[in-house]
This record gives C-alpha cells, structure tokens and sequence, in this order.
C-alpha cells in the first residue's frame, strides 16, 4: 500500500493527531486506506468521545468544514467533515465517529459498545493508527451479518454474479492474510459479546474455501442479528420499514423526483459565477468544479447566457420570418423590433427566476456554479454580455419594455463570489477563431477591465487548464470555510 509523504494534506493531519495525543483509530476497510489518502473514498474514524474537542480543533486548523446529511441519513455519534487538500485540489472526506453505529445500509440499527475495546487493540500502519487485523476482521464479519437479510441478497443477485461486493471480498482476503486463528478466539472473547467462535471459523472456512452460499448467508444474518439483539437502536420492525424505504428511495427513477442524497454545508450554501469572453473556457471549467464538488455535496450548475429552451427558439423563428416580410417582401428599409425586444424580455426573466431558483437552493445548503452572469459592468457596452438589450434597439422606443428588462436584472444580486477568466485576446481566438473579430475583441476587453475585489477574483485564463482549475478551487475552498 502507497502511502504518501509527510508533505502530503492527509499526512500531516495525523500528524497533528498523533502529536496531540488524540487517542482514534481508522477503523474499518484499511485495506484501500490508500485510496482513501489520494482523496478517492472517505475516512472511517474512530476517536475517544474524550478527545472530541482537541480532535475538532485539529480539523479546523487543517481547513476541514462540517458537513451535514440529510435528516434520515443521520447518526448519533457520527459527524462528517470535509477538507481540501490544495497540492492536487482533491477533497478529502472523513466520517467522524464517537460510537459505532452498525448495520444495513442507510439504516444502522445497531450500538456496539466496542469503542474503548476497539481503540485499546490497535496498531500503527505508517503514521496512521488502525485496529489490530484480529479486531478489524471480527467487526467485518459482523458488518456482513447485520447487513444480510432476504432483500439484500435477493438484490445483490440482481446486481452482480457474486454473492459479495468486490470491496468485501477484497477486505476478507486482506485480512486472511496470515491469519492467527489463536489470536481471533481471544480478540472475539474479550470483546464481550458472548458471541459463538464456531460460526465465525465456519464462515471464514466456507469463504476460503468459496462455498457460501445464499441460504448459508442468510442464516449467518439471522445468527448475528439475534445475537446482537440487544443492540439495536429501534425495534425490527421499524427497521425493516426503514430499510424497505432506503431501497424505494433510492430507485434510479424515484430518485429523479426527491431530494438528493449529497451532504450540505452546515452554515448554508454558496454561489459561486464564472465570467468569460468566448474561449475562456468558462463552460468546461464550470463542469468540473460542478463535479469536484458534487462527490459529496449537493451542486447544481446554472447557466445564465441566453436559454436554449424552445420558446427562444420560436420566437428566432418568427423574428427572422418578421423581418424578412418587412426587408424583402414589403420593402421596408427597417427592421420590426418588437418581437426582438419581447425576446429579450423573456430571456430577463428566465434568468431572473434562474437566480430565485438558485437562492432557494443555497438557502437549503447547496452550492450554485453559474455558467456566465450579468454583470453591471457589462450593462454600459454597445451589445451587453448577458444584460439588458432593449436599449440596444431603442430605449426611447421601447421605454415601458427597457424598463420591465431592467426591473429584472435590478433583482439579480451579485453571488458570493464572481471568477473573472481573464484572457488575452491571442489566446481567446486560438480557441474561438471563428467568431467575429470585433464582437470578440469587445468582450475580451470588457471582462479585462473587470478588477478584483470583495466580490470579484480575477483569475489568469492565459495558464493551462489544470492550473486554472487548481487556482480556482483554492480561492473557492477559502470562501467555504470563511463562512464556516
């Protein structure tokens, strides 16, 4: 297993840990604890109930924030957080456990008191403290127990040809390795649960050996729960209701209709806008933050350039029918601007309810990444970027109009922070070398008058992609935990 240096984000945490004398351990699924340190999975930590405030206290000094589930997904004794590791920009996400909560997925119906027993029989892997392989593997076992009933195997069959998750068995062989069968009876004895040491050697046996199957499983299931009857948080009837909705709840289709299942920030949410010329690379930069982010938080992405919904499309269609009768037909020598202005009025208004959308949802504990936005200091050019245009054809003409549109952007507040792509205009048209020329240069040289401020971080466009990115989630994360 590669773990990485002390120059590394996850290694100078527990260092810190380690220094302070935290007394925790990584509890569980070490065998892909370095995945976990490449920002890949979470973290499952273990930490003495006495240690919580020099624990939290370390996380903050380290620029992790809370981050809360939604209300059925939460545990007691369970808090999550979330850091950012600033070489690489990837997030790092570490469940905070003071209690072991176990059981099926998204219900955990089970208190074991193993806490004190488990952080008493642990051991150093590297600089990153880890149970004894004896302890781990007797709270895996009983992690598959209490996680097997009839729906899940009916499912995993569904799901997947072998009767395990790849992880499970990938974790059951790490810890076979050497397996001291002497050292597993006495570990199982002095964890107190009375539990039976030949169920446990029969499964292990029937593992190597790759014969077990779904009714052995399913007995196995029933054994550990009745052993640890006494356990459970809630009765077996609220928790096969809980576990019934886990599933319909999590239906691919259900899914498209209810909450999301992504963590929220603790102190509310955050907007976040990205302002561009053509070329800038504003869309695709806009994708992958929408994606670093959305690993654990609940993100959406607004675009706030001209809607490419239908209604657009159709009212195009009759403005070029309308001017072409009025121009060729009728000989007019003016354009019929009417229905250009009742566009424009329409694309205010889809972006200000774009903008009341996207309130609605930091309010909830999102985070917004706005593809384009309006911006005053477009306002004043000839043709403004994502800004009012009646005044463009004829303010005078169209006053009560202009006044609706602008009525609209009035109500359009500046996000927490706007990230102004800076970039010359050399590289904007290597990129966009097809549009027109002086239309391009205009908007280059608007959004490079544009200079930092409260609200506005100017970043260098001219850099390569990776580094823009990396730029940008760096100033993001500071906001992020400024407000926490």
């Amino acid at each position: 297993m590669h773990l990485q240096t002390e120059k590394d984000y996850c290694s100078k945490l527990f260092h810190s840990m380690n220094s302070s004398g935290i007394n925790y351990c990584h509890w569980k699924s070490n065998e892909h604890l370095s995945k976990a340190l490449r920002g890949e999975t979470d973290f499952d930590i273990l930490i003495d109930e006495k240690d919580k405030g020099a624990f939290e206290k370390i996380l903050k000094e380290h620029g992790m924030i809370q981050v809360i589930s939604e209300l059925e997904k939460r545990l007691p004794g369970v808090t999550d957080y979330l850091g950012f590791d600033e070489n690489n920009g990837n997030l790092i996400h570490f469940h905070a456990h003071y209690k072991l909560i176990l059981g099926e997925k998204k219900v955990k119906n089970y208190h074991l008191p193993l806490e004190t027993f488990v952080l008493a029989h642990k051991t150093q892997y590297h600089n990153i403290f880890i149970p004894q392989k004896e302890v781990e593997l007797l709270l895996l076992l009983i992690r598959i127990g209490l996680k097997t009933d009839f729906i899940s195997i009916v499912v995993s069959l569904f799901k997947r040809k072998n009767i395990f998750p790849v992880n499970i068995e990938r974790e059951l062989d790490f810890l076979l390795r050497g397996f001291n069968a002497n050292g597993f009876k006495e570990i199982i004895v002095k964890s107190g649960l009375k539990l039976n040491k030949n169920r446990f050697f029969i499964f292990i046996n029937k593992f190597k050996s790759k014969k077990i199957n779904c009714v052995f499983l399913f007995n196995y299931g029933l054994f550990i729960k009745k052993i640890l009857k006494q356990y459970r948080r809630y009765n077996a009837l609220i928790s096969r209701a809980r576990v019934i909705r886990s599933i319909f709840r999590n239906n691919s289709i259900i899914k498209r209709f209810g909450k999301s299942a992504k963590k929220r920030l603790a102190h509310g949410g955050k907007m976040f806008a990205l302002v561009g010329a053509d070329g800038s690379g504003k869309t695709t930069i806009t994708k992958i933050l929408r994606k670093w982010l959305a690993w654990k938080l609940e993100v959406e992405k607004y675009y706030f350039g001209i809607p490419k919904g239908q209604y657009i499309r159709i009212l195009n269609y009759f403005i070029a029918l309308t001017n072409f009768i009025v121009l060729r037909i009728m000989g007019i020598k003016r354009k019929y601007n009417i229905l250009t202005a009742i566009k424009w009025i329409v694309v205010a208004k889809a972006r200000f309810l774009q903008y009341r959308q996207a309130i609605k949802f930091i309010k909830r504990g999102g985070i917004v990444i706005a593809d384009r936005y309006p911006l005053r200091q477009f306002f004043s050019m000839a043709v403004p970027m994502d800004g009012p245009r009646i005044g463009s054809l004829s303010k005078e003409k169209y006053k009560r109009l202009a006044e609706k549109e602008a009525a609209y952007y009035k109500k359009i507040l500046l996000p927490d922070t706007v990230y102004v792509l800076n970039t010359s205009l050399e590289n904007l048209r290597k990129r966009k070398g097809n549009l027109n020329l002086n239309l391009h240069r205009q908007k280059a040289e608007a959004v490079n008058k544009i200079r930092e401020n409260e609200k506005v971080s100017v970043i260098n466009g001219n850099n390569a992609l990776h580094n823009v990115v990396l730029d940008i989630k760096r100033r993001m994360w500071d906001t992020l935990y400024d407000a926490y």
